[in-house]
C-alpha cells in the first residue's frame, strides 16, 4: 500500500495536535508495511521522519539553481497577505519572515523566494491554493495507491492529486471550523470543509463527536464517515522529573485559542485558590488569546500563582507533566485532545469538558461542561484533598491511554483504505 499523505505539519515543527498526530498515525501505518510519502508545504529541517518520505512541495517547485541552498538549509520561502485562523500570533509569523531573511543573509545568499511558509498567519488561504497548484505535479512524480488529505489546510491539495492520478481520495478531520471558531464560522474556510468531505471517497473523523458535526453542519452521509481515534505514543519515564514539591500544580496545555476555553481554567483556577492558596497553575501554550489570559490573570489577583510557560514540546511537556497533580482540558469543542491522552498515559489525574472526543476512550476522566467553573474548581479541589481519589484515577487512566496506540489508529485507517476501489 503507497500513500500519497498531505500535512500541514509535522514534528518537531508543530503547533499542536494535528502534528502530533500526523507524526503518530504515520509511524503506525509504518508498522503496518505501507509506504508514505508525506508532503508539506516546505521542509524546516529536522523532521522527525525516521524510514518515512518526506518532501517540502515547494521545494519541488523551485528552479534547478536554487537546489544546492535548499539542501543546505538556508532557502525560505515565504510570501505574507491576509490572516485567516488564531493558530499563531501575527508577531510569530513575521518572525519566522525574519528569521528567514537572516539565514539566507548569513549563506551570503540575499534572495528570498516568494513561495510557501508552511506557517499559519498572514497569507494561510493564498498559501492553502498555491499548495493545491503544486499538487499535480507531485503526483505525476510518484505512484501511489491512495490520497489522504490532513484537515482542510490540505483538502485542496488532496482533491487536486486525487482527480489528476485518478486515485481514490480520503479526508481526514481533525477539527472542523465549528471548533475553532463556534457558531461564527469562516465562509471559505468551512466550504473547503465541506467540498473536501463531499469529493472525498471516504472521510475520517477523529471521534463520534467529530463524525456527528460532520453529518449535522456539513450534510455528509453517515455511512461515509469512518471513526478512528487518536493515538499516544508509549510514556516517556518521568520518574527521575517528579522532585520533592511544596505545593501542588495544576496544568493546562494546548494552544491560547477560543476554542481551548483558557479563560474558563482561570476562573476556576480563582475558586480554587480561595480554599486552598498554596496551589500553583501552569498556563501551557500560544495563541491569539495569550496577551488576553495574562491580563485576566491579573484581573483576578493570580499573577503570583500562574505561570505561563509560552508553547512546549517533547521532554519539556513530559517534565511538566511530572510535576503535576491535575491535567484540566475545558475545552469549548474539542473533536479529540490528544494532550488529555498524554497526560492519562504520564499518570496524572485528568479533567476534561463534555465537549470532547478524547471522552469517548478515557472513561476515567472527570467530566464537567466548558462553562461550569465552580464544577471545575471542585474537581480540582476533589484530586488535591483526597489521594486515594487522586491515585485511583492515575491507575486507571494510565491502564486506558495505554490501549490507545497509533498502531491501532493505524490498523483502522488501513480498513478505510480497503473499503476504496484501488
Amino acid at each position: 500500500m503507497r500513500v500519497l499523505m498531505f500535512g500541514w505539519e509535522f514534528p518537531p515543527h508543530i503547533s499542536g495536535g494535528l502534528g502530533t498526530a500526523c507524526y503518530g498515525l504515520t509511524k503506525g501505518l509504518m508498522e503496518h508495511g505501507a509506504e508514505i510519502l508525506f508532503v508539506l508545504p516546505r521542509l524546516f529541517g529536522g523532521e522527525n521522519a525516521g524510514k518515512m518520505h518526506l518532501l517540502g512541495a515547494a521545494e519541488a517547485q523551485l528552479p534547478e539553481e536554487f537546489t544546492r541552498f535548499i539542501e543546505r538549509g538556508s532557502m525560505k520561502l515565504l510570501q505574507v497577505n491576509t490572516a485567516i485562523l488564531p493558530y499563531a500570533t501575527e508577531e510569530t509569523y513575521i518572525q519566522g519572515f525574519q528569521d528567514a531573511y537572516t539565514e539566507t543573509q548569513k549563506n551570503g545568499h540575499s534572495t528570498v523566494v516568494h513561495g510557501l511558509t508552511g506557517l499559519y498567519g498572514s497569507g494561510l488561504m493564498e498559501e492553502v491554493y498555491r499548495y493545491a497548484s503544486m499538487a499535480p505535479d507531485i503526483a505525476k512524480m510518484h505512484k501511489f495507491d491512495v490520497v489522504h488529505a490532513h484537515d482542510w489546510l490540505t483538502f485542496p491539495a488532496g482533491m487536486a492529486a486525487s482527480a489528476f492520478a485518478g486515485k481514490p481520495f480520503v479526508a481526514h478531520i481533525h477539527a472542523t471550523e465549528y471548533d475553532r471558531s463556534g457558531d461564527n464560522p469562516n465562509r471559505e474556510v468551512k466550504k473547503i470543509e465541506k467540498l473536501g468531505m463531499e469529493t472525498a471517497d471516504r472521510v475520517i473523523a477523529v471521534s463520534e463527536y467529530t463524525k456527528k458535526t460532520a453529518i449535522k453542519q456539513y450534510h455528509i452521509a453517515e455511512n461515509k464517515v469512518d471513526v478512528v481515534h487518536n493515538g499516544v505514543l508509549p510514556a516517556a519515564d518521568n520518574s527521575v522529573m517528579q522532585g520533592k514539591k511544596h505545593f501542588p500544580v495544576v496544568v493546562f496545555l494546548g494552544r491560547v485559542t477560543f476554542q481551548k476555553g483558557p479563560e474558563y481554567f482561570l476562573q476556576a483556577a480563582a475558586k480554587v485558590l480561595r480554599k486552598n492558596p498554596d496551589v500553583r497553575f501552569v498556563l501551557a501554550g500560544h495563541g491569539d488569546k495569550l496577551l488576553q489570559m495574562i491580563t485576566l490573570a491579573a484581573q483576578l489577583r493570580l499573577s503570583s500563582r500562574v505561570s505561563f510557560t509560552g508553547f512546549i514540546q517533547g521532554e519539556d511537556i513530559s517534565r511538566l507533566f511530572g510535576h503535576a497533580d491535575v491535567y484540566v482540558m475545558p475545552s469549548v469543542s474539542e473533536p479529540f485532545g490528544i494532550s488529555a491522552l498524554e497526560a492519562a498515559r504520564a499518570g496524572v489525574p485528568v479533567i476534561i469538558s463534555r465537549q470532547t472526543g478524547v471522552a469517548e476512550v478515557l472513561n476515567s476522566a472527570m467530566k464537567t461542561e466548558f462553562w461550569d467553573t465552580e464544577a471545575m474548581a471542585d474537581a480540582i479541589l476533589a484530586l488535591l484533598n483526597h489521594s486515594t481519589l487522586n491515585r485511583w484515577m492515575s491507575r486507571n487512566g494510565q491502564q486506558q491511554a495505554r490501549l490507545q496506540t497509533w498502531n491501532k489508529a493505524a490498523s483502522r485507517v488501513l480498513k478505510t483504505y480497503s473499503q476504496l476501489q484501488l
